[in-house]
Formats: structure tokens, C-alpha cells, sequence
């Protein structure tokens, strides 16, 4: 109950994008990301599928080691472009 309260208050809009007909309007506001951290095991995980399979939204779950592969200077920084990219297609098709 505590975590349910908590999205409530983190997503004051409620989740967007349940209602087709509104789906236009809602998902056509500035967006903003939602950062969890914590320890392993703490249910994050659990938490951004939840709300994204409620909100019916793509996510993108990336760990930090995925992000710093890479033998070649600069390969990190080219990994994060690559993950924003990835994203930002994401957001396109599901509009």
C-alpha cells in the first residue's frame, strides 16, 4: 500500500495513456524519466515494470555495466547517445 502511494504522488496526473481517447493529449505533455535506485534485490524492477506495464508505455531497464563496455575511449559516452536514440524511437512509435 505504502508503494502504490507513493507512484500516486509521484504521477499526480495519474498514469498516462489508459484511455485511448486520451491518449493524444496526455502523451503529447513534456515527458519526464523516472530515476530508481537501490540496493539489488529491492524490487526496482519489479516497481518501473509495473508502472510501465499500468501506464501501457515502453521501458528502457539499462545497468550501469551495459553503459561502461567498451575498450575504446569515448565507447561509454557512445553507449549512453545509443541508449537515448533508443529511447526516443520508442517514444515515437508508441505515439
Amino acid at each position: 500500500m505504502q508503494l502504490k502511494h507513493w507512484c500516486r504522488r509521484l504521477l499526480p496526473q495519474g498514469l498516462p495513456c489508459l484511455d485511448e481517447k486520451t491518449k493524444p493529449r496526455i502523451c503529447s505533455l513534456p515527458t519526464k524519466g523516472i530515476l530508481i535506485v537501490g540496493e539489488r534485490g529491492t524490487g526496482k524492477t519489479s516497481l518501473e515494470l509495473a508502472i510501465a506495464s499500468e501506464a501501457r508505455v515502453p521501458i528502457v531497464n539499462v545497468e550501469a555495466q551495459e553503459l561502461e563496455a567498451g575498450l575504446w575511449v569515448g565507447q561509454s559516452a557512445a553507449n549512453v547517445r545509443e541508449l537515448f536514440q533508443t529511447a526516443r524511437d520508442l517514444v515515437r512509435k508508441t505515439r
